[in-house]
């Protein structure tokens, strides 16, 4: 279940991190993965 909950949100969760910058850039990656 938590996979597919990052999938649906998966877009939404990386603008928010890619706003936020540098240390959240792992994030990013690990998000879009």
């Amino acid at each position: 279940t938590h996979v597919a909950s990052t999938k649906q949100i998966g877009h939404i969760r990386v603008g928010k991190i890619e706003s936020k910058g540098r240390g959240f850039r792992r994030l990013r990656i690990t998000i879009s993965d």
